[in-house]
């Protein structure tokens, strides 16, 4: 059972497979603001302003304007350098950990959509252990592993630093869009197992990409003609699309912690995809979580923000790239997914009701109806039979069969509260109740 139950007596949870290893986009961070464009936007003023002797509407003596304008130039100065002191807690990340060996090549890259380019490598380090993410560490308290995040330069006490490449990695790619390093670029010639940590800042990062136009979303609602789905011209609209998982298991997209959102979103647009499958946790949406800051270091923006709260943010960015949303219900409680028995298998458990799985598909809906972006619903992920065992008590779906039963899933025929055409018909409802636009999915059997 997962340490993070929060409210619930969860009798049945599935634990995180030891060898899975989450998606780890690359990221990172950027520092000090330069306050150049605040002062020769000072001094233009003077210059501009000084000789007509008016100011704010009222006529004075130019040298007298010259004087006040000077004045301003230096408070907006003073100002700007304050605002900057304070901004720099909201510039995104970009940081990556990864496993790593004598002769593993690395790339850094910054977004090219941006024109950015890498002026910064302000940390980078090899060190001996293996890092877990910080999704994983929420959980699973495993000793012996290195457990950083992103924009935390310290290292926990006792860490072996096998080498420190942060001025190497600066030589090679300050510049660059994209850097490169050979097989061979770190020498260091051990063997075990080494973890590399390391941030480095893009030219970018400082401009409030969020607010950019962005890029045209395809014609939408998108609806079904015949055995087709076709966009609001009647065209066919073919979906190329990708999972974005993460948010049914703690609450967010895997990947904030080590990325800026912009870029994240911009990079599934530039690798052909059209719409991203969304993830979600019946707990999620009827809870609505905090969420630990680390699980979204690389963003600032997002600090403080509750789990549906960040999930507006990434539709948002989603839509701003091109890139559709289809929604999808993977979980009823906040877990990694999917075996037999993870007690998840049907869409209600005795942690949440039928009832509990409708409310937070009706609520999601509600949400996200009037966002253009998103057209689409996934009712259930994987629905499934389930089978019962010491931790799972098969007899609450069928109080004839004993505990380490195994309950068979139908579509239409055994008894009505485990036919899945029913319920898909129900949860169907809920959903175009708030949002009659969407198209719906559903795993099959």
């Amino acid at each position: 059972p997962s340490p993070t139950a929060t409210g619930h007596n969860r009798t049945c949870r599935g634990r995180l497979a030891e060898n899975a290893r989450p998606w780890r986009p690359s990221l990172l961070l950027a520092r000090r603001r330069r306050c150049g464009l605040a002062v020769f936007f000072g001094m233009a003023t003077v210059r501009r302003w000084a000789p007509q002797g008016r100011f704010g509407g009222s006529s004075f003596p130019a040298q007298r304007h010259r004087e006040i304008s000077a004045f301003q130039a230096i408070l907006a100065f003073v100002v700007l350098r304050l605002g900057a002191a304070v901004d720099e807690d909201s510039i995104p990340m970009h940081c990556c950990y990864a496993p790593v060996q004598p002769d593993t090549p690395i790339t850094l890259a910054c977004d090219a959509g941006s024109g950015g380019e890498i002026v910064d490598v302000p940390f980078a380090i090899i060190a001996n252990g293996t890092a877990l993410p910080p999704w994983r560490q929420s959980r699973y308290g495993t000793p012996g592993h290195l457990w950083p995040h992103c924009g935390s330069d310290e290292v926990a006490e006792g860490t072996e630093i096998v080498a420190d490449i942060a001025a190497e990695l600066r030589d090679s790619c300050v510049g660059q869009q994209i850097c490169h390093l050979p097989e061979d670029a770190w020498g260091f010639g051990v063997e075990g197992s080494y973890e590399l940590m390391l941030r480095w800042t893009c030219s970018h990062d400082r401009t409030k990409r969020q607010s950019d136009e962005g890029e045209p979303l395809p014609a939408v609602p998108l609806s079904v003609k015949a055995a087709q789905i076709v966009d609001a011209n009647g065209h066919r609209f073919r979906l190329m699309g990708v999972n974005w998982a993460g948010a049914h298991i703690n609450g967010v997209p895997a990947g904030l912690d080590r990325s800026p959102l912009p870029d994240l979103a911009r990079l599934i647009k530039k690798l052909g995809f059209n719409v991203v499958r969304l993830t979600w946790s019946v707990e999620l949406a009827l809870s609505n979580p905090g969420v630990p800051q680390e699980l979204t270091a690389a963003n600032p923006q997002l600090r403080g923000l509750h789990a549906l709260e960040v999930l507006d943010h990434v539709v948002d960015e989603l839509g701003r790239a091109g890139v559709l949303v289809w929604l999808d219900c993977h979980m009823l409680v906040s877990d990694w997914c999917c075996s037999s028995s993870d007690f998840n298998s049907f869409w209600f458990n005795s942690d949440y009701s039928k009832e509990d799985w409708l409310e937070a598909l009706r609520g999601m809906a509600e949400r996200f109806a009037d966002r253009p972006a998103v057209v689409g619903m996934g009712l259930k992920n994987e629905p499934r039979s389930l089978c019962g065992g010491s931790s799972c008590n098969a007899s609450f779906f069928d109080p004839s069969a004993p505990q380490d039963a195994c309950i068979g899933m139908s579509w239409s025929q055994g008894p009505e509260h485990l036919q899945l055409k029913l319920a898909a018909e129900e949860g169907g409802r809920a959903v175009l109740s708030k949002a009659p636009h969407w198209l719906l999915s559903l795993g099959g059997l």
